[in-house]
């Protein structure tokens, strides 16, 4: 556990998500993140206000990064998750989309789908639970 959040690391290894047919990693295509974005929008009733999904996977990956700083000494130490803690932290993610992810032609296609079949998942669950 200690590997994923390695003191200095970045960007954290546990953003990225495994794509079996091309075999390779995508940052911020973890299932967990997705789970957490899915979940946290159903949870708030916000779904109908976003238009994109930038801030929420950056948000998922810090409520990550604080699950496993509380497991990371083998047990259950309680980390508070503030803003002004993760703020920079959240920073360097959002600097990460744009200086990596959206320059780059393929991934930032990539992304955009990815944040697409994200929304059309919230959607379609939220209006079967309303």
């Amino acid at each position: 556990m200690k590997d994923l959040i390695k003191e200095g690391q970045f960007p954290p290894t546990y953003i990225f998500g495994w794509d079996e047919m091309l075999k390779m990693w995508f940052a911020f295509e973890n299932e967990v993140l997705l789970d957490i974005v899915l979940d946290a929008l159903l949870e708030l009733g916000w779904q109908p206000y976003l238009e994109d999904l930038d801030n929420m996977f950056c948000t998922a990956a810090l409520a990550v990064h604080c699950a496993l700083l509380e497991l990371s000494n083998g047990g259950f130490v309680h980390t508070e998750f503030t803003a002004s803690d993760y703020k920079p932290m959240y920073d360097k993610l959002q600097k990460y989309i744009k200086e990596h992810i959206v320059p780059d032609a393929e991934l930032s296609k990539r992304w955009v789908e990815y944040k697409k079949r994200a929304s059309d998942r919230l959607k379609s669950i939220y209006s079967s639970h309303r």
